[in-house]
């Protein structure tokens, strides 16, 4: 994710992450515009379909790893980790790569990248923070 937000946060502002795409928006910095939120949601929801698909064939579907929840792990539990998660990325998306203060700084995809390390190390990931994976799971 790291190398990535760096490739293409020039570009597009390296909206990868639904939650993160709908933060930017509603933090009113005027970042992106309504129109911009819904086509870059519905892009990331594609592109995770369209992964999902492509996956398959590669690596079999009987292999591909459906996220689950360990044997002690309520969804409650779950929900709440995900979430804290989450939030930890949106707020550390907002802070290192949309603020004024923050402008022209170079570890902003090292900070991005390294929140959703440490939340797959401590969370694990289940899909929810990264809206499109639970969006593509069914498939």
């Amino acid at each position: 994710l790291m190398v990535l937000v760096y490739a293409g946060g020039h570009e597009s502002g390296a909206h990868y992450n639904p939650a993160a795409t709908l933060a930017i928006a509603i933090s009113g910095r005027g970042k992106i515009g309504p129109v911009n939120v819904g086509l870059y949601i519905c892009a990331q929801l594609a592109g995770a379909l369209v992964g999902a698909l492509l996956s398959w064939p590669l690596i079999g579907q009987d292999a591909a790893g459906y996220p689950a929840l360990g044997s002690n792990v309520s969804y409650g539990a779950a929900i709440m980790a995900e979430l804290v998660v989450t939030l930890a990325l949106c707020s550390v998306v907002l802070h290192t790569a949309t603020t004024k203060a923050q402008a022209n700084n170079s570890y902003y995809g090292l900070a991005i990248g390294f929140t959703v390390l440490s939340g797959a190390i401590s969370v694990g990931l289940s899909g929810t923070l990264e809206g499109g994976i639970l969006f593509a799971i069914p498939v």
